[in-house]
């Protein structure tokens, strides 16, 4: 599978099994993302171009709000989504424990939660805004059809967010347990190397 790899069938134990699906749908995610992106970047060239035929000599009384609609999920998002793209791409450090990999969980989950609450905000105030408005001005349908369709690819981001959410609580809640079993392992070694000691020395003793 080449790039998609790592992504389709990770190596790292703490995301096989179930949490193995986070991967798959962070793909189906990103391609959303991009047909997101392109239609934001096409929406406002043609917003101003019809803003600007009507006969508003300023850009106050616009319900663009980018930040409020668009901005303040999208920008953490490509924060994120570039992150863990390098995370997951990766080389895990070799150490006397084993590997360590890069793409933890708790990143995940932590993110994923963030990033949920996020796209549920804006593709409500996408939504409100675009319903709400009361100016009209040159194509103002055609720029409905195209923050609703924003809006909806939002929803679809947010959704996905949740399934990923999921499925990364899934992959911190065994990472802990294995983590919490190989401590117990740790203490029962070293209580037995203790008695081992201690049975040694008596016997030299003796």
């Amino acid at each position: 599978m080449g790039v998609l790899a790592p992504f389709t069938s990770p190596h790292d134990p703490r995301w096989q099994g179930l949490p193995h699906y986070h991967h798959n749908i962070f793909i189906i995610k990103n391609v959303f993302l991009i047909l997101f992106i392109i239609v934001v970047i096409i929406e406002y060239p043609l917003f101003m171009s019809w803003w600007n035929r009507s006969s508003y000599k300023s850009f106050e009384y616009a319900p663009y709000s980018f930040w409020f609609r668009i901005g303040i999920a999208l920008v953490p998002e490509l924060v994120y989504t570039t992150s863990t793209v390098a995370l997951i791409l990766g080389t895990p450090t070799l150490s006397l424990k084993g590997r360590t990999w890069t793409f933890h969980p708790a990143f995940a989950l932590t993110f994923s939660i963030g990033l949920l609450g996020l796209y549920a905000l804006v593709a409500t105030f996408n939504t409100l805004i675009v319903y709400s408005n009361e100016v009209s001005f040159y194509n103002l349908q055609y720029w409905y059809f195209i923050a609703y369709v924003e809006a909806g690819l939002q929803a679809v981001l947010g959704l996905s967010y949740l399934g990923m959410m999921v499925l990364s609580s899934v992959a911190v809640h065994r990472w802990r347990i294995g983590k919490i079993r190989s401590e117990e392992l740790g203490d029962a070694d070293k209580g037995k190397d203790g008695m081992e000691s201690t049975v040694s020395s008596r016997v030299t003793a003796s």
